[in-house]
């Protein structure tokens, strides 16, 4: 049995070791003290009025860093641009105050990483440790949040080979240890196996027939792309849009199959903040693309002993 989590715990995961990686980057860096530039009328102003003289403002700016931290620096910024594109994706439909907060949070944290912050500098490396906590610690209760109100709803994507590996969908629950799910399949599914029909290789001609016959079965039963249920916990539904890819992390290439069932999974979990959405796949390549995306991932070989690992 799979030990499944949400993708939000996932994320979550991902920050902690973000945010101690920016620790250790900071705690590498040397912040310089430094005397700030005076008014250039301020001198003659005194000469006249020598109460009105002040004593030198002093400032504190990150010394350049050496070559080893400049490299973690670059390393961490891409490692922070993976992770904030799904974040940003999953909470896309967040009120106009989260989306501004989750704005601010991201340029701050940004700028702890590339020492380009652009409020006050602290006077220490430790007062900048504790300042950019308190920064990341907005994404954390975000986050916090939608574990705790995605705990009792499962939602399993099914890619097109694991569907003809497992077709008996009401068997995916010995899977995720819960019988009260929804099984979604998406538009790529269905045109692969309209695709695959004909094939001859291991009867996966016959297995892709068998499953397109199925899912009109399942059609005349009434509307699909609202559900219908094959038990009293288990439901099946597809649907009908294609993947936004404008919207979609950088990396995914929307004339890549694989890339696109992802994607539709990842909009499925954004439009469904309760539930906790899986992927199952046959492909080691898929379930890897899934894992940088931070998405739940299941195998139908825990379904049928003996299918593809």
């Amino acid at each position: 049995m799979a030990q499944l989590v949400s993708h939000a715990t996932l994320l979550l995961d991902e920050l902690n070791g973000i945010l101690t990686e920016i620790v250790q980057v900071l705690e590498a860096s040397t912040l310089e003290r430094y005397i700030k530039q005076q008014n250039p009328f301020a001198s003659i102003a005194s000469a006249y009025s020598p109460e009105q003289s002040r004593p030198p403002r002093i400032g504190y700016r990150w010394a350049e860093p050496d070559t080893e931290v400049a490299a973690r620096q670059s390393k961490l910024n891409r490692r922070y641009s993976t992770w904030f594109q799904l974040f940003k994706m999953l909470f896309m439909n967040s009120p106009q105050g989260q989306l501004a907060e989750i704005a601010n949070t991201n340029a701050m944290i940004e700028s702890w990483i590339k020492y380009r912050y652009a409020g006050r500098i602290p006077s220490s490396v430790r007062e900048a440790v504790e300042a950019c906590k308190q920064t990341a610690q907005r994404y954390f209760n975000i986050l916090n949040d939608a574990i705790v109100a995605a705990r009792d709803r499962y939602i399993i994507i099914v890619d097109t080979s694991a569907i003809v590996d497992a077709p008996d969908v009401q068997s995916y629950g010995r899977v995720i240890g819960h019988t009260d799910y929804t099984v979604v399949i998406l538009p790529t599914v269905i045109a692969e196996l309209d695709g695959l029909k004909k094939a001859r290789r291991e009867n996966v001609g016959p297995k892709a027939s068998q499953i397109i016959k199925q899912v009109e079965s399942w059609q005349a039963q009434g509307n699909i792309l609202q559900g219908i249920p094959l038990s009293t916990t288990v439901t099946v539904k597809m649907t009908a849009t294609e993947p936004n890819f404008a919207q979609a992390p950088s990396w995914f290439d929307p004339t890549v199959n694989d890339d696109r069932i992802i994607v539709s999974a990842l909009e499925v979990q954004r439009d469904h903040p309760d539930a906790i959405v899986s992927l199952m796949a046959s492909d080691v390549n898929m379930r890897n693309k899934a894992q940088v995306a931070y998405l739940p991932c299941i195998k139908p070989s825990d379904v049928v002993p003996g299918t593809s690992p």
